[in-house]
């Protein structure tokens, strides 16, 4: 694989912090342009070369959560139980929330300090992700509301055994060749683990 440039290793991370605007990424990365189809050219040629891609796609890989993973978020967020904010007296406080493991629980968290002329008043708000509306996308996922016959087809039902880990890669290669299982494991959402 080529090398990345100066110049492309900041057009990536630009690409990511713009949104993926590539022709704002040349821009921002500081490429000698005179006008946005000079950057738009600039980046269409950047976005072509395999390297620059292959990069592209590595740290989109990195930050991209796989279905496991989105699943287990829903399901802290469904058994989100406030108790594991406070601390003895009752009062939230995110240290006990990190050492309980339950941050991302936290939607919200706003302190105010009210300081009257006798006396100082401090609140604290805290809200939780809503357990209901997660309970409600797990449902979906583990097709609990379906009122309709659903007909699975082969492609399905190897998507739904690599989801339960019913099906490791190796299995799938050995039964389908490469292409094919590395095909279903994106749609599954599943890294592949080799």
């Amino acid at each position: 694989m080529a090398r990345l440039t100066d110049k492309q290793f900041e057009f990536i991370n630009q690409y990511f912090l713009c949104g993926m605007n590539g022709t704002e990424a040349v821009i921002q990365a500081g490429y000698k342009v005179k006008n946005r189809q000079t950057a738009a050219a600039i980046s269409s040629e950047n976005l072509r070369k395999s390297h620059v891609r292959e990069a592209i796609d590595k740290r989109l890989q990195e930050s991209t959560l796989s279905a496991n993973q989105v699943l287990h978020i829903l399901s802290v967020h469904a058994l989100g139980d406030m108790r594991y904010v406070l601390d003895e007296d009752g009062v939230p406080d995110m240290n006990v929330a990190r050492r309980n493991g339950v941050t991302n629980t936290v939607k919200k968290m706003r302190h105010r300090t009210v300081i009257t002329e006798h006396t100082t008043i401090h609140e604290i708000e805290v809200e939780l992700h809503d357990p209901q509306a997660a309970a409600v996308q797990l449902g979906r996922y583990y097709k609990l509301f379906t009122d309709r016959v659903e007909v699975m087809d082969w492609q399905t039902e190897a998507v739904l055994a690599i989801r339960s880990g019913e099906v490791d890669y190796e299995a799938l290669v050995a039964e389908f060749g490469h292409d094919l299982a590395t095909q279903l494991f994106q749609q599954a959402g599943v890294p592949v683990a080799r």
